[in-house]
């Protein structure tokens, strides 16, 4: 039985490893997300806009966000 959820969950990094897996078992089970990600995801932007993720918040209004977006560049997050 598939259950039905009525929060609207706004995942950032939506595209990536970890998120990509845990939109796909979000959905299977019901629950609405939308993904925010660089590209491929339903509402692409990079995250450093600040503003953009504002006017994003307000028109999606979600219920639950999650943070799943990271830097994958190993040598630029070793040297800052």
């Amino acid at each position: 039985m598939t259950k039905h959820y009525s929060d609207h969950i706004l995942l950032l990094g939506g595209t990536g490893l970890l998120g990509g897996h845990l939109t796909a078992s979000m959905r299977r089970n019901g629950c609405k997300v939308t993904t925010i990600a660089r590209s491929k995801a339903d509402i692409n932007i990079d995250l450093i806009n600040k503003h953009l993720l504002e006017q994003i918040l307000t028109d999606v209004c979600p219920t639950v966000i999650i943070n799943c977006a990271a830097l994958t560049d190993v040598d630029y997050c070793q040297a800052h």
